[in-house]
């Protein structure tokens, strides 16, 4: 789901939903060439997520994500570092 277009939620949805995902817009560099960014992680002894998108001033748009499941604690802190 592509939260900047709001297509799926209410406006009054959106606005709690992008306080949550949209923290990197509230960095005034990040604000010179996004137009639009958001993030959510998960993470665990186990479990490392990433999810992330984002669209740049040259309407350019970004997308990554990465999901780990079952490593270990030494695979953990190596791949949060």
């Amino acid at each position: 789901m592509y939260l900047k277009k709001q297509n799926y939620l209410y406006s009054s949805t959106y606005v709690i939903v992008a306080k949550v995902l949209e923290t990197l817009m509230e960095n005034p560099e990040n604000k010179q060439w996004l137009l639009h960014a958001g993030t959510k992680n998960a993470r665990s002894a186990w479990i490392l997520t990433k999810a992330c998108n984002a669209t740049t001033k040259k309407n350019i748009r970004i997308e990554l994500a990465y999901f780990f499941n079952n490593i270990t604690l030494k695979e953990n802190g190596m791949l949060q570092g």
